[in-house]
């Protein structure tokens, strides 16, 4: 009886583990939390690709870009983003902060640089805890690291999501982008927004934010790109980072009001509209209609609202290894035939007496 009570436990502690890991794998792609509003691959990219931090500000708040879709106060308009550069010794804290309101500024994220000795730069963009939970951090693939997030299934030293390719990079690469160049480059004076709540730059006109299916919908389709260049991890770079961080006044600020919105869970509805992701993938094709993926099916979604991510389309990062050389294939001769008739049979001789 003892023994057959093990057996059952046994069983049960497998399929909830399972189910955990089904669910997962569905829950894959949404966070459930306002970040999923702001996506920090997208982040990533726009500042890989911006020459300077007061360009990376503009084109943040650009609605052409889809990048930002975050309404922290509830008034129904996107929240402009500051962006605020930091400097303490060798370390860059790119801070993101939104307006939500009077005095009501909060941190989004923050895009760290640490400039090493041999004059290589890391980079991490973490995401505030308010917005997408505990240590959410997205980074360049660098290489010979284990992603903990779902990357494109790998095939020899390549890896491949349809046309998605997995690319690695080095911290001495990450140095000669165009912004880091800028930010370490002699005279560089840091970078703090001159804008605040209700005082904009002239070409910002807010919009109504998207329901977060549309926002999926076109990003899902960017996805080839995301997952190839970055990958999400839980490791610092820069080790006392995070307690340095969220013990500083100065580095970090929330807003009151978007807190008690979050309390109140008015960031659901943002997930009531499952049927937006097409028009959200529309948009995608019409803007980039030679993307690789422009003809890739949007997942389904589950009645949360979820999408449901099949494991074939998730993404495995794992370290470059050796191509096998083959050889071409031979041509395959004629088996021959068994025929007992022709085997040669030991000839019989009597013993010769001498």
């Amino acid at each position: 009886m003892k023994r057959l009570s093990v057996f059952i436990l046994t069983v049960l502690g497998v399929i909830t583990l399972a189910g955990c890991k089904t669910t997962q794998q569905a829950e894959a792609g949404r966070l459930g939390l306002p970040g999923d509003n702001l996506n920090l691959y997208a982040v990533l990219k726009l500042f890989q690709e911006s020459p300077t931090l007061e360009s990376f500000e503009r084109s943040l708040n650009d609605s052409a870009g889809k990048i930002n879709n975050l309404d922290l106060n509830g008034d129904n308009k996107v929240d402009y983003i500051r962006v605020i550069d930091s400097m303490e010794g060798n370390v860059h804290n790119i801070i993101l902060r939104a307006e939500a309101g009077q005095g009501q500024e909060q941190n989004v994220a923050v895009i760290v640089l640490e400039r090493l000795a041999d004059n290589s730069v890391n980079i991490q963009v973490v995401g505030d805890e308010d917005l997408y939970g505990k240590d959410y951090i997205i980074e360049p693939n660098y290489g010979n690291k284990q992603a903990e997030t779902p990357n494109p299934a790998y095939q020899g030293n390549e890896v491949y999501d349809n046309q998605a390719v997995y690319v690695e990079t080095t911290p001495f690469e990450i140095a000669a982008w165009p912004v880091i160049v800028f930010i370490y480059g002699p005279g560089y004076v840091p970078w703090y927004s001159p804008w605040y709540w209700d005082y904009y730059p002239a070409y910002w006109i807010p919009w109504i934010p998207f329901y977060w299916h549309y926002y999926f919908g076109y990003h899902y389709y960017w996805n080839y790109y995301y997952f190839g260049h970055y990958h999400r991890t839980h490791s610092y770079k820069n080790k006392g980072w995070r307690e340095h961080y969220y013990n500083s006044s100065t580095l970090r600020s929330r807003s009151t009001v978007f807190r008690q919105r979050v309390t109140k869970g008015d960031f659901r509805k943002t997930y009531s509209k499952p049927v937006d992701a097409q028009n959200g993938a529309t948009l995608f094709r019409q803007n980039f209609p030679k993307a690789p993926t422009v003809n890739k099916p949007l997942p389904k979604f589950r009645n949360s609202g979820a999408p449901i991510i099949k494991r074939k389309d998730n993404f495995i990062n794992v370290p470059k290894t050796k191509q096998m050389k083959t050889e071409p294939p031979r041509a395959q001769q004629p088996r021959p035939t068994f025929n007992p008739s022709k085997i040669k049979q030991p000839s019989k001789k009597k013993d010769v007496k001498d």
